[in-house]
């Protein structure tokens, strides 16, 4: 008898380590979302949030897009965003598993160029009221891949509704935002039936490059990348969710108002200690699409 209830319990325990994790649900968004920069669409702060890399997210969807929204205001995760580059990736549990990425490189942090007077002497710099101030950066692009029928790479100034765009607020000093739409046709072809497809889980990983000390000058935040980064811990509802296997410990998201942990602490650029680099962070959720309300 002891070892019948021993096996019992040792098939039970298999059990439950291989049950799937938790996923999340897309909201329903009733009315399409302005791909602006402005997180005005989204009424309440995204619902998510990553403590290892201080890092909001959240998708929804209707019954023609994916709507996804990252958010940080955070100054040392604004930096290694735009300096080091970030990519979305998408993986849907289909027969053969579909793989999708959007890459955003890092920005070059050019000074604006100079307007001189007109007798062109360069001794004389003329301050021009409408020229660029610092925080203002110039416009995005992002390479495309595993999709349908959008590939290649695209710029922020891409507005066509059938196709895949994303806008990034320009004053980072606050706060960071990205806003995208993907049409889910992309991800499924043009046959897709909504019913169907809200059955597959969609795994998504936001991977933020490492920054190293040099990389303002060098442009290398991306290279000599180090495995890193915890798990997120979603909050949904005012309530905590467990990460997934594998994840650090998380805690609830922000108020939009309070700010992020640390925000006001950190100085206009990271702080390197013994020139040690921000390594690389991985955020990893999976999610199903909805069918309605």
């Amino acid at each position: 008898m002891k070892t019948k209830l021993q096996l019992l319990f040792l098939g039970l325990l298999g059990l439950s380590s291989i049950s799937p994790a938790q996923s999340s649900i897309s909201k329903w968004q009733a009315q399409p979302i302005v791909i602006d920069g402005d997180r005005a669409d989204w009424v309440n702060i995204p619902r998510f949030f990553d403590s290892s890399s201080n890092v909001q997210y959240e998708f929804r969807n209707d019954d023609k897009n994916l709507y996804l929204i990252v958010r940080t205001t955070d100054r040392a995760a604004q930096m290694q965003m735009l300096r080091g580059g970030f990519a979305l990736k998408l993986k849907v549990k289909t027969k053969i598993p579909t793989r999708c990425s959007i890459t955003f490189p890092a920005l070059k942090m050019e000074m604006p160029p100079q307007q001189f007077n007109k007798k062109g002497d360069e001794s004389q710099i003329l301050l021009e009221k409408t020229a660029p101030k610092p925080g203002v950066l110039p416009k995005d692009s992002v390479v495309l891949d595993g999709f349908k029928f959008s590939n290649g790479a695209i710029s922020s100034e891409n507005k066509d509704e059938n196709k895949i765009c994303f806008a990034r607020n320009k004053e980072t000093r606050e706060q960071l935002i990205y806003e995208l739409r993907v049409p889910i046709c992309e991800i499924y072809g043009k046959d897709f039936v909504l019913e169907d497809v809200v059955t597959l889980p969609i795994q998504l990983q936001i991977t933020i490059n490492e920054l190293s000390q040099n990389s303002g000058k060098q442009d290398k935040g991306g290279k000599g990348m180090r495995g890193g980064g915890g798990m997120r811990g979603g909050m949904q509802g005012g309530g905590m969710r467990g990460g997934m296997p594998g994840g650090g410990g998380m805690q609830g998201g922000p108020d939009g108002g309070g700010g992020m942990p640390g925000e006001g602490e950190m100085s206009e650029r990271p702080q390197f200690q013994n020139n040690a680099a921000i390594a690389r962070k991985t955020i990893n959720d999976e999610f199903s699409l909805s069918k309605g309300k």
